[in-house]
């Protein structure tokens, strides 16, 4: 049975917001037909999804405006804390805070190139980047963590400030437990580029030869991939372990539905997407870097106007009115 819009907009309303809307599961995924990817360790084949959804209503994109700061360095990585409070990384130790007024330049500390944030408050920031660096801001000081890795870092996402991973090339995966970093085993060696999790036990990777995995507390399975010629999944976000999206190279969006993955249709062959931000199951961004940024509405992926010709990578939302994107030496604002 459809849920009422009256339903729809009782689960979003009792929905806890931290960083995005984490609605509960309301019907099938937003997409119709297409085969499903096999999991348990096999190859995915999944057929390709179409662009429809059972939502009963669409949400219309919001009006991105680049920032008037211009920085010398380009930036990757967003985080924040609520619409005062925003953190941005980039090339060469950048890192860009946002009061709600204006963006600053902060010392970090270091010359490597950084390329994703994430925190628990703007006293509990970790920073990962180049060469295996870990650095951490306790509100007033940013520190160089030791790091048991001497590999790119990619992507960093935790639960806590005692439970949070990193994850990057050549299969590196490293967590932290409160009182150091160690590695966490992994067998194989394809470049792992986003980190996502829905709880401790609950944690979700993906990377190269179209490689999805997923940790249950003691191990990993192979939900997605690997294969060879596949394209790169780059980004991971979702509302529930039954709503996940994932995109990449050639314009690839992937969705789990609890059960298998499904491929929707393509926002382009020649567009590397980088990374997703999941506000609803008819509100999502994809970050296309060095192309545009698109918007998916519950029925179409659409090129959000302008975006085109900008490097568009890490992506944050305040609220799904409050949206901040690493453009380039721009940081990019989405409101109404």
């Amino acid at each position: 049975m459809r849920p009422s819009l009256g339903f729809l907009a009782l689960l979003v309303a009792v929905a806890c917001w931290q960083g995005k809307e984490v609605v509960a599961p309301v019907g099938p995924p937003p997409t119709s037909g297409g085969g499903t990817g096999t999991g348990g360790g096999g190859t995915g084949g999944g057929g390709t999804g179409g662009t429809g959804t059972t939502s009963d209503t669409t949400v219309g994109m919001l009006t991105f405006t680049p920032s008037t700061t211009l920085f010398n360095e380009n930036s990757y990585g967003v985080w924040g804390f609520d619409s005062t409070d925003v953190w941005a990384v980039g090339n060469n130790g950048r890192v860009m805070h946002y009061d709600g007024l204006a963006w600053t330049v902060l010392t970090s500390g270091t010359t490597s190139n950084l390329t994703d944030a994430w925190g628990t408050s703007s006293s509990d920031l970790f920073v990962v980047g180049a060469a295996g660096t870990i650095l951490h801001f306790d509100g007033t000081t940013w520190t160089r963590m030791t790091s048991p890795t001497t590999r790119t870092l990619y992507s960093v996402w935790g639960f806590a400030s005692t439970d949070v991973w990193a994850v990057g090339e050549s299969g590196t995966v490293i967590h932290y437990d409160g009182s150091e970093w160690t590695s966490v085993p992994y067998s194989r060696t394809e470049h792992l580029f986003s980190v996502w999790g829905i709880s401790p036990n609950d944690v979700w990777v993906v990377g190269s030869e179209s490689t999805i995995v997923r940790w249950n507390g003691t191990g990993w399975t192979v939900t997605y991939g690997p294969i060879s010629s596949g394209p790169s999944f780059k980004g991971i976000d979702g509302l529930a372990a039954d709503r996940v999206f994932v995109v990449g190279w050639n314009g690839s969006v992937m969705y789990w539905n609890g059960a298998s993955w499904r491929q929707m249709a393509s926002v382009g062959d020649a567009v590397t997407l980088e990374k997703v931000e999941v506000l609803a199951v008819n509100d999502a961004y994809a970050t296309g870097g060095g192309a545009s940024m698109y918007h998916f509405n519950g029925l179409h992926w659409t090129a959000v106007p302008n975006s085109s010709g900008r490097g568009w990578y890490g992506i944050w939302a305040a609220s799904p009115t409050d949206i901040w994107v690493a453009g380039g030496t721009r940081m990019v604002h989405g409101a109404p």
